[in-house]
Formats: C-alpha cells, structure tokens, sequence
C-alpha cells in the first residue's frame, strides 16, 4: 500500500525571484500521483470523508497511482508507463487518448499499438509546465523544504516555489503550486499541488511527485500503429481526463458489470454449467412459497432513503463513527452517498406517484401513463412543471409489493425494529443459483396480511462476497387512503422541457426510490444517454 507523506513548505526571502526554468521538450521522468476528488464532503488530514449525519447527497474518490512518464512536449505527445498498462496522449492532429500494446500483440511493424482509444479534444498541456498555456501571470513565492513520500525515497529538497491560477475570463478555476529543484544540473521538477476550484468550490486535487527527471529522445516510445481496425473506440469513454490517474482508472478499469459477466461466462464453460444446472432444479423444489400477504392499494407515507456506494471506504477517521473516507494512500477508493426523506403519495389508481423531498423540498412527480418523471416547483401555491426526464417504457407502477418476483423469499419470523412487532423476510439475488449478488432484509407489519405494512428493507450488495454497497428505505406513518387529485395539479406539463442531466445523482436517486430499475440502468450508462435514446430527439 503506497504510503504518501504531506509536503511541507518553510517560505524563506522572496528577494530571489526566479523566472521559471525551461524544461526539456523531451524527457523521462518518474511520477507518484494521488487524485482526490470531493463533492460535498469534507476534508480531513489526508483524505475525504462523506458527512452521514447530514441530507443531499456526497460522493468522495481518492486513487494514488505511480507511473513513468515520458512526453515530446512540442509534438503534444503523452505516455504514462505503469503496472496497469501504457497509456498514450496524442494531441495535434490525431486527438486521441489511448491503451497501447507492443505492435508484436498486434502484427504491426511498428514498436507499439493502439488497441482502444477515447477522443481527446482537451488542450494538451505538459506535465511539468509552470503556467504556460493557462495564464502568464507566475508567482515566484521563493523557497520552500518539501518531502517527499517515503514509499519513493522520502526525499527531502529546498525548491523554488512557483504559484499560479487558472481562470475563465477573472473567475480562478484552478490554482498550481509548483516546486522545482534549483540544485539539479538542469534544475528539476520535484512536486506539484493542484487544486480544483471552480467559482470558488473545492472539488478535488491532485499532488504530483517527481523523480529521475532527465532529458532523453523518446521517439521509441511513441512509434504507435493507429490502424482503425485495431484502434477501437472504447465504451467507456467519459470528458476528457488531464491526469494519468484518471486515464488509467477509464480505459483500463474492470466495472462490476465486467466482473460478473466474466465470472457468468467462466461458469457456463468451465463444466460448472451442469452443476449450477442441477442446483437450480434442487434449489427450486425447496423454495418456500411466497408470503401470503398483500400492500395493495393507494397510500401515503413518510420515507427515507440512504444509498451507498463503498468501494474502499474507512470508518473511523472522520467526525462521525459512521462518516466514510477515502484516503489519500489508497490504490482507489469510492464512496459516493444519497440521502432522502420526504413523503410518498402511492397513486395505483392513476398510475402515479409523487414525493415531496424534506432535505431539498424538491417534489417529483412520476406518471406512468406518459412514462415521464417531472420535476416540479412551487411559487404562490402554484405549482409548475421545471423540467422532466422519461421513464423507460419497460418500468410499470404494479401494485405495490417489495418482495422479489424472482427470487426464494425467507420467513425469518417474528421480530422487532424500531419497537414495533415486524415480520422478518429475506432474499438474496443470485446469478446461476451459486453466487451471491445481494441480499435483501425486508421488515413489516403484517397483523391485517391484506394489507401490511412495510416498516424497513435493507438491500446490500456483495458480489463474489465484497461489500460494494447498501440501500436502507424506512417507513412511517403509513396509511392506505386515495390520494387527494389536487397533488397532481401541475401546470406547465404539456410545454415541461426534458432535463439535460438524466444522468445525475438526484435522477438515479429518484429512479431506485421508485424502483424504476431499468430507468436506474440508462441512467447510470450517463454521459451515453443520447444514443441510448434519451437524447433531444427521444
């Protein structure tokens, strides 16, 4: 586990002013680089940590990474070598950020392949540049004593420190402390801080440390075959990405959906398929039946919801007990957190729902009958439709029942949660009838079976036995009753325009409360909405 120690600066006379130094339009050098990004977190002392405590939602990531990394400055030419692969940006004419190979892989004549790509439309900038391209104005804020990690030396030099900010227009969007070894014949990069901060939000930062700079004629290393048959474009290509960090995770990151798809595929040819196979016959005459209880009808209730995504968490290290963080040692950690609580109008009847969000006071509403979900807002007791994104024609609003259609469901027996007699339930998700993917816990009241009440539902997902996440929904104040027509009186809908981000945390979060899964699914595939036909043309 890389270990990554916090640089310290002691400023001395700012009387030597340096201009910044020239480095080499072609050179190796040796990067250790931690990205940390933080959407409504909060920092702690090497890390980021998502607040359980408070509402809205957070989404904290860290990966540290080393790589070697060689450019050809003037030919706006990239690589970064490292234990996950070789990634290639190529700007001027070709525009690609690429996964190469060595051409033997592939047949080529040349040193190297492309083998998957995403296009690359940023401006190319180097990575040891001290301003140049962003803004002219350079600080010389003179000498500071930086070390660096002990898991590359732990290296400690007097630099030069060089400081400046990136705008659009006069709005910093970015500011860049570089620190340059003047010692070295030529002086030499040694550590650079980067912190994202657009209209004056911190979203992140990335810290970079160098080793072994030195000036050397790379042209080898970028001897790269484009044929387009090999080429591919990649499916998983997201915005531009500036760092190295960043590209490896994109291009040769594993998804989950990868995971299990391979492991399906391992099985079905593995001659495990037989015993899955018959296991699944075994499984299905002792499955218990279903419970014999029902939640039809019309309802109101107050409902809360947290979903988590726990890639690498930590517990322990934030304000809270129960607060996730990411540090900045880790190869990559995610958490990413969403909570709601508000009340939920079940409209059956009319094939409706609506939820009045108490965190944001947001209200959505979901009709099934034009299979569209409408943000809507409220102003002198008037209420309008703001915007809307569709809901897949594949999700209906059935009856509700939370048990799943799919799965054996458990009669765990008699319990209590929160002080109130329940009914305990449990069903786990399975692919083959041998690995687990989920596990659900579904609590509720069942002394009028015709017409119970859920209380609680716990659904964790573990695939292959590793906890990536849970989704906790809580009930109270449950009522079956018709739900009043006036909650859907919204003016504006026929005219409402379709969102631009169907894809955000808000749209799956409203998605999976309302269990519109296949909704959840194009969501998530976000930014490839368009050619999934949730684009302006849908």
């Amino acid at each position: 586990m890389l270990s990554i120690v916090a640089s310290s600066a002691v400023s001395v006379s700012l009387a030597q002013t340096q201009a910044p130094p020239k480095f080499a339009d072609s050179f190796y050098v040796g990067q250790q680089a931690v990205l940390v990004q933080n959407q409504n977190g909060y920092t702690i002392d090497k890390g980021v940590c998502c607040d359980s405590t408070s509402g809205g939602g957070c989404k904290v990531q860290s990966q540290s990474a080393g790589s070697d990394t060689r450019e050809i400055t003037s030919k706006e030419l990239l690589r970064s070598d490292s234990a996950r692969g070789s990634i290639v940006t190529w700007g001027g004419d070709v525009k690609k950020q690429m996964a190469v190979l060595p051409g033997a892989a592939t047949n080529s004549t040349h040193k190297w392949a492309c083998v998957q790509y995403c296009p690359f439309t940023d401006a190319f900038e180097s990575t040891v540049a001290i301003g140049e391209g962003k803004n002219p104005k350079i600080t010389d804020l003179g000498q500071a004593t930086i070390t660096q990690p002990a898991s590359i030396g732990n290296t400690t030099k007097t630099c030069e420190h060089y400081k400046f900010v990136e705008r659009l227009v006069i709005v910093p969007m970015s500011q860049t402390d570089f620190y340059v070894d003047q010692s070295a014949n030529p002086p030499a990069p040694f550590y650079k801080h980067l912190l994202l901060e657009p209209f004056g939000k911190k979203f992140g930062f990335e810290k970079s440390y160098f080793i072994d700079y030195q000036a050397t004629d790379n042209t080898d290393y970028f001897d790269i075959d484009l044929n387009p048959k090999v080429c591919q474009l990649s499916k998983k290509c997201q915005s531009n990405v500036k760092s190295s960090v960043e590209a490896e995770r994109m291009l040769l990151g594993r998804t989950m959906h990868d995971a299990v798809s391979s492991a399906a595929d391992e099985l079905r040819t593995s001659g495990k398929a037989k015993v899955a196979a018959e296991a699944a016959k075994a499984a299905a005459k002792a499955n218990p039946p279903p419970p014999n209880v029902s939640f039809t009808g019309d309802f109101i209730a107050h409902e809360s919801m947290i979903s988590l995504i726990d890639q690498g968490g930590r517990h322990g290290l934030g304000k809270h007990p129960k607060d996730l963080c990411c540090t900045e040692d880790e190869p990559g950690c995610q958490v990413q957190l969403q909570q709601s609580e508000g009340t939920r109008y079940y409209d059956y009847s009319h094939q409706r729902t609506r939820f009045e969000n108490g965190f944001t006071g947001d209200i959505l509403i979901d009709d099934y009958s034009v299979h569209k979900s409408y943000s809507v807002t409220s102003s002198g007791g008037v209420e309008t439709c703001k915007e809307y994104c569709p809901i897949d024609v594949n999700d209906t609003m059935p009856s509700y029942d939370p048990f799943s259609p799919f799965d054996p469901i458990k009669d765990l027996g008699s319990t209590t949660i929160d002080g109130k007699k329940a009914e305990h339930y449990q069903w786990k998700e399975k692919i083959l009838h041998i690995i687990t993917m989920s596990q659900t816990d579904f609590y509720a009241d069942i002394s009028d079976k015709q017409h119970a009440v859920p209380l609680f539902m716990s659904e964790t997902t573990e695939p292959f036995g590793r906890q990536l996440g849970k989704n906790n929904r809580t009930w109270a104040n449950f009522t079956y009753t018709a739900v009043p027509a006036a909650k859907f009186n919204v003016s504006g809908v026929d005219a409402c325009p379709m969102a631009k981000k169907c894809g955000s945390q808000e749209a799956q979060m409203n998605a999976m409360r309302s269990r519109n899964y296949y909704t959840l699914l194009r969501s998530l595939e976000a930014p490839e909405l368009h050619s999934l036909g949730f684009g302006p043309a849908h």
